[in-house]
């Protein structure tokens, strides 16, 4: 590898991968049609026995006026979770 090919790969590799890498212990949510907002805490990120990535998870649902439940943990591969749950909630 050349040492430009090392500086271009290593952009993407500090402080724990590429901008917006799912993380363990950060928060990401999505809001459903029926006002519930769904937030899910990172509990790990792993492979499995073929080198697939996971997430796991826990849940919290909170509806305005229905309040707050929590349900977990629960897995997704790592790209449905991303696609599941794009933003990252301030303050983990």
């Amino acid at each position: 590898m050349t040492t430009l090919a090392r500086q271009f790969s290593s952009l993407f590799t500090r402080r724990g991968g590429p901008p917006g890498a799912v993380e363990m212990g950060a928060r990401y949510r999505r809001v459903l049609p029926n006002r519930v907002i769904e937030t899910a805490e990172v509990l790990t990120v792993k492979g499995d026995v073929y080198g697939i990535p996971h997430v796991t998870f826990r849940l919290r649902f909170e509806h305005p006026s229905k309040g707050s439940v929590l349900d977990g943990p629960r897995v997704l591969a790592l790209s449905s979770f991303a696609s599941q749950y794009p933003e990252r909630v301030s303050g983990d």
